[in-house]
């Protein structure tokens, strides 16, 4: 490796199947209550706990600074911390993507602190090198289901 590589990773927190059920407008109020919906569901606080840990540690810390800065360049380059849906996608379309390098290591660091959340929180590592046969594909939790590399033949 060390050459160009289009790499995405996706962090997606879980969704909350009581919130699921509010919004399809079946929970009645009674259920509010012994769902106790005044307070943050453990999806909520494993999401809020996650992005408190990766925000202080020092090996993610690059990353973490990155993605709240927001990227979104004429390049293809896309990061981004989407409060609202819980999600995290991180998206780049050619770079030097290599073990030692510290923005690399960074970003990797930031992907496997999912690991302990893995039952509250779904991602996605995905790298297509410049070779045919160079792609890898890593996953916690559901991950698997947030993106996939596919290989098609387009016919001008």
């Amino acid at each position: 490796m060390g050459y160009r590589s289009e790499v995405t990773i996706i962090i997606q927190a879980r969704e909350d199947r009581t919130f699921t059920l509010l919004r399809n407008g079946v929970v009645d109020e009674s259920l509010r209550e012994v769902h106790k919906l005044d307070k943050p569901t453990q999806e909520e606080e494993k999401w809020a706990m996650f992005l408190a840990e990766v925000a202080v540690k020092p090996e993610t810390e690059l990353a973490w600074r990155e993605i709240t800065s927001g990227l979104d360049d004429d390049f293809g380059n896309n990061l981004k911390l989407d409060k609202e849906d819980r999600r995290i996608t991180i998206d780049f379309s050619d770079i030097k993507w290599y073990e030692g390098n510290k923005e690399v290591d960074s970003y990797m660091a930031l992907f496997h602190s999912v690991k302990p959340y893995e039952d509250y929180i779904d991602a996605i590592y995905l790298r297509i090198g410049e070779d045919t046969e160079d792609m890898e594909e890593k996953y916690y939790g559901d991950g698997y289901s947030l993106a996939c590399i596919e290989r098609s033949i387009e016919i001008n």
